[in-house]
């Protein structure tokens, strides 16, 4: 069987920019608070139909690119565009390979903003 090895990139800085912005406390509140929005839209699109329409993909898309922007989820914002370039190509193959590897990147992602932060789960 196959494994499959997928890197994840937090970006710090992004954090320290909350920290700085809204401080310790309310930043932490933020960024658990995106966790729980990512982990409902995650599971949202893995719901999606490869065949759904090109715009109720790219809203949904575009709004998880938006909370990982917010914490810092760079890579996961970099597969969100794969997936989107691949729902827009028409390509079925491509579209369920990255579908696929947003689902392992988005939940990974969610677990190293999770332990950055104290929390388990």
């Amino acid at each position: 069987m196959l494994e499959t090895v997928d890197h994840i990139c937090l970006n710090p800085q992004r954090m320290q920019q909350l920290r700085l912005q809204l401080g310790e406390q309310a930043s932490r509140t933020v960024a658990l608070r995106a966790v729980e929005d990512l982990a409902l839209r995650l599971e949202d699109l893995g719901q999606v139909a490869d065949g759904a329409a090109a715009g109720d993909m790219h809203r949904r898309g575009r709004a998880i690119k938006a909370v990982a922007e917010q914490i810092g989820l760079d890579t996961l914002v970099m597969v969100v565009d794969d997936v989107l370039a691949c729902h827009a190509s028409g390509d079925p193959v491509a579209l369920a390979a990255t579908r696929a590897r947003l689902q392992r990147i988005g939940w990974r992602s969610l677990g190293e903003i999770r332990a950055m932060l104290g929390q388990s789960g």
